[in-house]
């Protein structure tokens, strides 16, 4: 995505449902928006940071992405590769609805919710809605590398003492 112009016009391909979908979507300029990597506030340090851009969840993004008004969270725009969200299977058009056991609706709580988690260097858990499912993923950046974590959507993150 780094290497298309803001303003131009591309089709991506998504799975909802099972079904292979695709949509025309207009690529925008992050410059004002929120990323974990690079945002005031952010862990700075290659290791320290997830390597995903974040974007509000807006009317055009939920038309966009299939999603109903009850939907609340935080879209991920980009995914850094081999950066410790890619390793943990973290998409493009995955909607980050909880950090840790804390709900976020704003790219900055999605950012303030990790740096809490990594300054407790613990690994940070997402609960995230993708295809109409939640799931859950937990993001090791000191190792580099990532663990799904399986769930249901109906726990509160604390399932993860096995």
């Amino acid at each position: 995505m780094a290497d298309i112009a803001p303003g131009t016009q591309v089709t991506i391909g998504y799975i909802r449902a099972g079904k292979a979908e695709t949509t025309k979507v207009t690529v925008g300029n992050l410059s004002g928006a929120t990323s974990a990597a690079s945002a005031p506030g952010a862990p700075t340090s290659a290791g320290q940071h997830l390597g995903v851009s974040l974007v509000p969840l807006t009317q055009q993004t939920r038309q966009q992405l299939g999603l109903g008004a009850d939907v609340h969270g935080v879209v991920v725009s980009d995914v850094e590769p081999g950066s410790a969200a890619d390793q943990a299977g973290v998409r493009p058009g995955d909607v980050i609805q909880a950090v840790g056991g804390a709900s976020v609706d704003t790219p900055k709580a999605v950012v303030g919710a990790v740096h809490t988690a990594l300054a407790a260097k613990k690994p940070v858990l997402l609960r995230i809605l993708r295809e109409g499912q939640s799931l859950f993923v937990a993001v090791s950046p000191e190792q580099g590398a990532a663990a799904p974590a399986s769930g249901d959507g109906e726990s509160d993150g604390d399932d993860d003492a096995n």
